[in-house]
């Protein structure tokens, strides 16, 4: 597993939500734009009020996501046709990995999650009718029906396969060009996490796996998923493809690699444990 002391990318460590700060606490705010937080041009993340006030054009419909030692935090979603000033960009949050402090990007990976929840759930799904956000909680409730809608977190298993000292890589075609992943997918109701990784190794790639061990989690705010990491062992069968979600896969020596996803995900983190573990293994 992950030590303890390493901190895992968009994951927000040390924020409390409570609803019943006193007014003298200091506010930070995060302007979100779909998976886009407002930013300087150096990359630098805007959370002074002050600053943000005068990119506004009408007071905000901000929302608390948490507070900690640095105050109450708060979203507020700008428009997409909302002009910033020259020294202010749109940024993907993907993009701050590394640019700006994990704690900071934990608490605008939260803050980009929750703002997709508010914005989809404006409406009851049952009654049709508006909903409000709930004051005691981060939720919505139907005025009519008095239905909760609390934010959905969608599981996603992630699994790094080992076969002596090769790992198994896979493209989709959704994937940036030459960059190979691992297996991954859904689970769906009714499933274990572990049955879960079984059946998306066998319908993607069609291998049989055992020795499922658990690695990690990570949270994904693009919009809302929980990306759940294991590693398994090679236990048969030929690689045969499911052509509708993988273009490419094989085994690759642990030394030799092609290109890999970024660090900052979970991706990246179960292959470079797999990677040093095999080189362990090699030296003894």
């Amino acid at each position: 597993m992950i030590p303890e002391e390493y901190t895992v990318p968009f994951a927000t460590d040390g924020l409390v939500y409570h609803q019943d700060t006193t007014p003298c606490t200091k506010e930070q705010w995060i302007l979100i734009d779909g998976p886009a937080v407002v930013t300087d041009k150096d990359g630098t993340l805007l959370s002074d009020p002050s600053a943000c006030r005068p990119i506004l054009t009408t007071d905000p419909d901000r929302f608390m996501i948490g507070s900690d030692s640095r105050g109450a935090w708060y979203a507020v979603p700008i428009s997409a046709s909302l002009l910033l000033p020259d020294r202010y960009a749109r940024t993907n949050l993907r993009a701050m990995y590394g640019v700006i402090p994990d704690d900071l990007l934990g608490i605008a990976s939260r803050a980009v999650a929750l703002s997709a929840f508010y914005r989809t759930h404006r409406f009851c799904g049952i009654c049709g009718a508006e909903t409000n956000r709930k004051e005691d909680e981060i939720a919505t409730v139907c005025p009519a029906c008095s239905h909760v809608f609390y934010p959905v977190i969608n599981p996603v298993v992630i699994v790094c396969i080992r076969r002596d000292d090769e790992i198994l890589l896979a493209r989709s075609p959704r994937f940036v060009p030459a960059v190979y992943g691992i297996i991954a997918g859904f689970v769906e109701a009714g499933e274990t996490l572990e049955q879960a990784v079984v059946r998306e190794v066998a319908e993607e790639v069609g291998i049989a796996i055992d020795t499922i061990r658990y690695r990690c989690s990570q949270p994904w705010p693009f919009p809302h998923s929980l990306m759940i990491g294991f590693s398994a062992s090679y236990a048969g069968r030929t690689i045969r493809i499911d052509p509708t979600e993988i273009e490419q896969a094989g085994w690759y020596s642990y030394d030799s690699l092609p290109s890999l996803p970024a660090a900052g995900s979970i991706t990246r983190i179960l292959i470079d444990q797999v990677v040093q573990e095999i080189s362990r293994d090699t030296k003894s």
